[in-house]
């Protein structure tokens, strides 16, 4: 579709900042996805236009730099691109499309920080048409729930029946909403914590971190339902159960927390009815996501890794990095690298740093080699390799959401060895016991 446009236009809204990085992506995917040949975007919100221009590195190591990395990655597939910053007042043209675009706005919710125009195709309803579904009552469509009462006090009841794929988009909209109530609870608890005990305060952190995953989970999720009304193929809609999933795992495990370790009354009761209702909700969307996203039969499709997720072949796992990264590989492991794999068969490696305790490595303890990894790091820019030397390492080994595309390596079993002794009776949670964890 040679010679289309893509203009993005901020809009004034009082959303957070999460919401106008979530609509950047999305809104460059979905240029991508109509084949444009040229992007411009136009925004009021300088944190963001500078961290598409790169020149925000604050912005791009953040809690959401991995989505504006995936946008600036997306918007260099264009072959004209342009983005610019513009005051509020010079958008009139687009701020006084704003009475029109309400249907959009709605449908998008949390993206409601930008609206998106499309020239010279002009934006229309039948984009998200759901003619393929017939429209039911709450009732019915409540069935296929595991609590249909909630499910029923919780959708629009405006007495016109919708299709399973209005319900869905409305639930986990309104998910990703009680997510942000709940985690604005929990640190505002937090913020009490000289009232609390020891252990009721590391229940709430842990809670506090699981809040957050969810509201990841949930922001992934929507984008992926907003984009479609029809079935996904099978390995998407798997990716996005396992999230929806998750988030009920996360649940429990936050409830658990706050259970066992708060000592104070008023805490587990003000934190475990939200908790449950939450849960209720979250239980809704993803039993309507399986309803409406997910093929009833499954092609048991051939699974095919890509070069990132490439494993072991003949007990060795082949890597690819330059002659420096590879000296000191076989260095620190004492051994040679085969050369006789095909380039496609390969991990690519982007750098290298070494972990050992007598002080002959970069860093002496692992956390400090992972907090040395880049930030929000892109699958094509290959992975960190950490390389472990043996040694019998105490500590508890955290690896943050925006550490991504890492990779351990350590001298063999019984010789690299991480180990803790974390437990409830010394006021540790049960999640917080783990001696290695991936966010």
């Amino acid at each position: 579709m040679e010679g289309k446009k893509f203009l993005l236009v901020d809009r004034e809204s009082d959303e957070p900042k999460m919401a106008e990085t979530m609509a950047a992506r999305a809104a460059v995917r979905f240029a991508q996805e109509l084949s444009c040949s040229a992007m411009e975007i136009q925004g009021d919100v300088v944190v963001i236009i500078n961290a598409l221009h790169a020149t925000d590195a604050a912005a791009l190591s953040g809690e959401f730099g991995h989505i504006l990395n995936d946008a600036r990655h997306i918007l260099k597939s264009f072959s004209q691109r342009k983005v610019t910053f513009g005051r509020q007042e010079t958008n009139k043209v687009a701020h006084s499309l704003t009475d029109w675009s309400d249907w959009l706005i709605s449908s998008l919710h949390i993206l409601a920080s930008f609206f998106i125009l499309l020239v010279p195709l002009f934006a229309s309803r039948s984009l998200a048409a759901d003619n393929s579904s017939t429209p039911v009552s709450t009732g019915t469509i409540c069935k296929s729930t595991p609590d249909p009462s909630f499910c029923k006090s919780v959708l629009p009841s405006n007495n016109t029946a919708e299709n399973v794929y209005y319900y869905g988009r409305f639930s986990v909209r309104k998910s990703l909403s009680q997510s942000r109530k709940f985690l604005n609870l929990v640190d505002k608890y937090l913020k009490r914590s000289s009232t609390l005990s020891l252990t009721a305060v590391r229940a709430l952190e842990d809670c506090l971190l699981l809040a957050g995953l969810n509201m990841d989970f949930l922001l992934n999720s929507f984008e992926t339902v907003n984009n479609t009304s029809n079935t996904l193929p099978a390995l998407k809609a798997d990716d996005v159960q396992t999230l929806l999933s998750a988030i009920l795992t996360n649940q429990q495990t936050c409830f658990d927390g706050i259970q066992s370790a708060a000592s104070a009354w008023s805490l587990k009761n003000g934190l475990s009815i939200p908790l449950k209702n939450d849960t209720k909700f979250y239980s809704v969307s993803l039993a309507l996501f399986t309803k409406g996203w997910v093929p009833k039969k499954k092609k048991q499709a051939a699974w095919r890794p890509t070069r990132m997720q490439r494993g072991f072949k003949n007990g060795r796992l082949p890597l690819k990095m330059s002659s420096k990264t590879r000296a000191v590989y076989e260095s620190v492991s004492k051994r040679k690298m085969l050369q006789t794999e095909a380039a496609d068969d390969q991990v690519l490696v982007s750098d290298i740093v070494t972990v050992s305790q007598d002080g002959t490595g970069n860093y002496s303890t692992i956390n400090d080699a992972i907090a040395a990894a880049p930030n929000n790091s892109a699958p094509t820019d290959g992975y960190f390799l950490i390389y472990v030397t043996a040694g019998v390492y105490e500590e508890y080994v955290s690896v943050a959401k925006n550490k991504r595309y890492l990779m351990m390596v350590g001298d063999g079993i019984n010789q690299t060895i991480i180990t803790g002794n974390r437990s409830v009776v010394d006021g540790w949670t049960t999640f917080n016991s783990a001696t290695l964890v991936t966010l």
